[in-house]
């Protein structure tokens, strides 16, 4: 038997969550494992997680993970539950959650690997990069784009997986536009509504849907969704993302036409209602793989994504999505325009885009995962 500890610092799930739990599902009915679990609170993560087995055990997420608080008294909890329960294994795929279970794993001789999710900024590069290098610790990365951030040489790039369930879908409602993911300023979703509203100028009867929850805003966000309500002169006072997105589309004039579906687990009921998705990941993001935008494309839906990020690894310009500045004025107006005129065209990149999605197959992630972990099994 061999004994995983898994540690991750939030309790709800969006991308990052659910490559983990796919991750932790595909090893656990490959090999005999007996899975411990550090997650922030008891939200769907953990239920999530407890669906996957019996042999599953929880240790409580302690205030001390805070970044408030100081690294060692972390580090000493994790040292003790790897000691205390014989873990073989420490798996994490967050930042934060990573560093400080890459230096417990270091303590205790035991071998960590790190699922990069995400991109990090030069500074922060720095400030990883004594554990990174560390012997004990391996990482893999979701994306080229991950892998040349950290630049770490034995990095395994295992790119995320696209949902076997997704159907493609024949239909094809050209009135139909939306954004489904994460609710945070990063994401740019409120650079896609005022997208929209220029659109709706030869569109008069199209419809923008958003689903997806909002997350607790770290203090950056916070920060920035401030700087965001004075920029465009809202006249109120913002205490959440929704809550300026709702506030923008009343601004705008397009409350009529802006749906917020809030959260929905069912991909295909997203794609019945979204033609056209926009993946308006802002700069300040390096967006480091999009899976939004590769889940559309299997749907047979048009993707419209910021020229940031991953997105330039994997969107070909009229090939198979399209990749715009969604802060210039009729950006996304000139391309509706073309696709109106030439109807042909929306078949040629809906099929070109399905295509390319096969790429990301789940049964190569899962092939993929199971030989990387054996070799430490």
């Amino acid at each position: 038997m061999i004994r995983i500890l898994f540690v991750e610092q939030y309790s709800e799930v969006s991308g990052a969550e659910v490559i983990a739990l796919r991750t932790l599902e595909v090893l656990m009915s490959k090999f005999d494992i007996e899975l411990h679990s550090i997650v922030s609170g008891k939200g769907k993560l953990q239920k999530d997680l407890e669906e996957l087995g019996s042999k599953i055990h929880f240790h409580s997420f302690p205030p001390i993970l805070s970044r408030k608080i100081s690294q060692k008294p972390s580090i000493d909890y994790l040292v003790q539950i790897i000691n205390d329960c014989q873990i073989d294994m420490v798996y994490s795929n967050m930042i934060r959650g990573g560093y400080y279970s890459a230096l417990a794993a270091k303590k205790t001789e035991k071998v960590f690997v790190w699922h990069l999710n995400e991109t990090v900024s030069p500074m922060k590069k720095l400030y990883l990069s004594n554990i990174l290098t560390s012997r004990n610790v391996n990482t893999i990365a979701v994306s080229y784009l991950v892998k040349s951030v950290f630049g770490i040489k034995k990095t395994k790039i295992i790119e995320n997986p696209v949902s076997d369930k997704i159907l493609f879908h024949k239909d094809f409602d050209a009135d139909n536009f939306g954004y489904f993911g994460r609710l945070i300023p990063e994401k740019g979703i409120h650079l896609s509504l005022i997208r929209f509203s220029e659109v709706l100028k030869i569109l008069p009867e199209a419809k923008f849907f958003i689903y997806g929850d909002e997350r607790n805003m770290n203090k950056k966000s916070e920060i920035f969704l401030n700087k965001l309500a004075k920029k465009y002169k809202l006249g109120v006072t913002i205490h959440t993302y929704t809550e300026f997105l709702r506030s923008l589309v009343e601004k705008l004039g397009i409350s009529e036409r802006t749906y917020f579906k809030g959260h929905e687990s069912d991909l295909n009921t997203i794609f019945d209602n979204i033609s056209f998705l926009t993946v308006p990941s802002m700069p300040i993001l390096n967006e480091a793989f999009g899976l939004t935008a590769f889940e559309a494309m299997r749907a047979g839906r048009i993707v419209f994504s910021s020229d940031t990020g991953a997105f330039r690894n994997y969107l070909e310009n009229g090939v198979n999505g399209y990749r715009i500045d969604f802060s210039k004025k009729n950006s996304l107006l000139k391309l509706i325009e073309k696709l109106n005129s030439d109807r042909a065209l929306i078949d040629v990149i809906r099929k070109r885009g399905f295509e390319f999605s096969k790429k990301f197959s789940e049964s190569d992630f899962d092939e993929n995962i199971c030989n990387y972990f054996k070799t430490f099994f």
